[in-house]
């Protein structure tokens, strides 16, 4: 089942990322009904006893959005957060959550790094970092 959702997700996945590596925006056109499905899906997990996507889900969305406030991050990140979150929850639990937020992190300085400036989009490594630890955990 992982497998069918992660494989639904990739054309979504590719079109946030491209969009923001293009413009450094995530546009809510994307994001904000994921967000939706998202927290819907964690919800009836919750309610049924599987609260792994819902504690991802918050996770990853609470960690960026600290990050909003201070100024160090933007709103679509904070909102594409919530779905990568259920989504690594369910499939790698809240210790896969962890892991994908800090490779999120180090994608995005060793982009920065690779383009010698001090900023980069960020959706993209999120993206990548999420993919990487379900595969991982799949496989």
């Amino acid at each position: 089942m992982e497998l069918v959702v992660l494989l639904i997700a990739v054309p979504w996945a590719l079109a946030a990322a491209s969009i923001d590596v293009r413009t450094r925006r995530l546009p809510n056109v994307l994001t904000v009904p994921a967000c939706l499905l998202a927290t819907t899906a964690a919800c009836v997990g919750a309610a049924a006893g599987e609260w792994e996507p819902l504690v991802g889900a918050a996770a990853w969305c609470g960690v960026y959005l600290v990050g909003f406030v201070c100024g160090g991050i933007g709103a679509g990140d904070v909102k594409l957060a919530v779905p990568l979150g259920a989504a690594v929850g369910w499939v790698a639990g809240p210790t896969g959550v962890c892991i994908a937020v800090v490779l999120a992190q180090v994608c995005s300085l060793v982009a920065a790094a690779s383009a010698r400036s001090r900023a980069s989009p960020h959706g993209a490594a999120m993206l990548l970092a999420a993919y990487a630890v379900c595969v991982a955990t799949i496989w």
